[in-house]
């Protein structure tokens, strides 16, 4: 009993702090299903592959950028047309077209897992569940036509609901906005009997001449598109660490602090908008001389993450990958606000990018910890006033 209740904590832990997603999205599947035609003669001949077309709405949630759970519903559409090539050829000028075409609503459940590959693509392999609701009534009809001496004669038949087993491989990545889009190979496989059965008959006087026996089994494979938009993300929640007091004989690092030259490249390209990414600001510090000194680290977990800085506009320190030793360096203010942005490279091991921070004015020293991702940056406002 004690393992179980570990194992429930353990679990309901995970859970809690985990990055989560929340997607609703639409999907279009267009594909080709499996027919069997049975006829001694060769009676019927295909014109093309019976076509798929199925649109599908769906929710979904995300956890560990990894699992995902989907459900939905879909309207499904599927058409076939062959030819009678030994009743054309008697009737010289005719063309003799036998369609089909079922429309039926089904819905669905599945479970994917993803491999990442790049900073937002991923390979994915989903295993699905669907529920076919067919209404044989409605469905299910008889054709009958007579041209001189003969009568043809076609009629189909629908079975009840049936269900499938839908497997899909592909690729997906995400977009600005957190939306994310796929691309996928799928076979939905029906394992119950054929969902429609249909006699060929052509009489001349009352006597069959010549016949075929049609069935669908209700399996297809298609290629599959999916947009989902976001409705919501919950970061990973990362164990804050202990705050750090500094006293003025606490040094911020053994070295030295180096000048940091402002490239003179403007990388902002309006109030809200950095390199095609936005900022909030969730940090300020006044100080009180123009020459501060900054120390930038990673205050956690050491996982890989790569940063750059810009101080108003400026690039200061490109493509720096965070260590647990401080980097230290000092940066000259202008009057008045600037803003200083951390700019994310990559998301390293764990979302978000995280870096600690310590600016001092040689007086004061202030600590802040800034999160940016690859949508959206973290910024600190740092206020100089001449006395």
């Amino acid at each position: 009993m004690r393992v179980f209740l570990i194992l429930v904590y353990f679990f309901i832990a995970t859970f809690c702090t985990a990055q989560q997603q929340f997607f609703i999205g639409g999907q279009m599947e267009f594909g080709y299903f499996l027919r069997k035609i049975e006829s001694n003669e060769k009676t019927l001949s295909t014109s093309g592959l019976g076509s798929v077309i199925v649109p599908r709405l769906s929710l979904q949630y995300r956890i560990f950028n990894r699992i995902s759970l989907e459900v939905g519903a879909a309207l499904n559409r599927q058409k076939w047309t062959l030819h009678d090539t030994a009743f054309e050829n008697r009737h010289e000028g005719f063309e003799l077209n036998i369609n089909n075409i079922n429309r039926f609503h089904s819905y669905f459940g599945s479970l994917a897992f993803s491999q990442k590959i790049g900073q937002r693509r991923f390979i994915y392999y989903q295993i699905g569940y669907e529920y076919n609701v067919l209404d044989p009534a409605t469905l299910s009809e008889s054709k009958e036509f007579t041209l001189g001496n003969e009568t043809v004669n076609m009629t189909t038949e629908y079975s009840d609901d049936n269900f499938s087993i839908t497997p899909e491989i592909g690729f997906q990545w995400f977009g600005k906005g957190r939306g994310l889009s796929s691309l996928g190979l799928k076979y939905s496989f029906s394992y119950l009997d054929d969902i429609m059965k249909g006699e060929y008959t052509v009489k001349n006087n009352d006597q069959i001449i010549s016949s075929a026996s049609i069935s669908n089994s209700g399996s297809f494979i298609s290629i599959n598109f999916r947009h989902n938009f976001s409705l919501g993300y919950i970061p990973k929640k990362e164990r804050q660490p202990k705050k750090i007091k500094l006293t003025p004989e606490q040094p911020l690092t053994t070295d030295p602090p180096v000048e940091i030259e402002q490239e003179e490249i403007d990388v902002v390209k309006n109030e809200n908008n950095v390199n095609d990414r936005t900022y909030t600001v969730t940090s300020k510090a006044k100080v009180s001389n123009s020459t501060v000194t900054v120390s930038v680290w990673d205050h956690q977990v050491v996982d890989g993450d790569i940063i750059s800085l810009i101080l108003n506009g400026k690039w200061i320190l490109e493509d720096y990958k965070l260590k647990k030793e401080k980097n230290t360096f000092k940066i000259n203010l202008k009057e008045g606000k600037n803003l200083l942005i951390l700019y994310a490279k990559n998301l390293g091991k764990y979302v978000p990018n995280t870096a600690a921070m310590v600016v001092d004015d040689g007086i004061k020293k202030h600590q802040m910890i800034l999160e940016s991702d690859l949508d959206q940056s973290g910024a600190l406002e740092i206020i100089y006033k001449l006395k």
